[in-house]
């Protein structure tokens, strides 16, 4: 894996309960601002949205780790397997999830200089602490 490839699977099975808070915090900081009458901007609500996938994903993993349905090593192995479908093990996927599970990736061509500015940022930065 490169970089921050998988970074949250990774936290997530290593550290699940912190993820909680961290969630919460963000949903409680919405719920105050949508209270006073602000506006969230479209950042505040992509990372509601995100945050909700992130609690869907977590409670389907939670029930999966801790039934022995699967194991740590087999999750982040089949994440790593599935990260490299479109061409690039970075972390992400560019395509679809089909509700039955089907994966459809896209064609990876039109983002390279994109993807080599975000390398390019990333490597300036330096290693993220999670």
């Amino acid at each position: 894996m490169s970089g921050n490839a998988l970074s949250w699977i990774q936290n997530y099975v290593r550290k699940r309960d912190r993820m909680y808070e961290d969630l919460a915090a963000r949903r409680l900081d919405l719920m105050n601002k949508r209270h006073r009458g602000e506006q969230p901007d479209e950042v505040e609500l992509l990372q509601a949205d995100v945050d909700q996938m992130k609690l869907t994903l977590a409670c389907v993993l939670n029930v999966l780790l801790d039934k022995k349905m699967v194991s740590e090593e087999e999750l982040l192995a089949r994440a790593e397997e599935i990260d490299a479908l479109d061409g690039k093990v970075d972390g992400k996927l560019r395509g679809q999830v089909k509700p039955d599970g089907a994966i459809a990736v896209e064609p990876r061509e039109d983002s390279e200089e994109l993807d080599r500015l975000a390398d390019a940022l990333d490597e300036e930065e330096g290693p993220q602490q999670q």
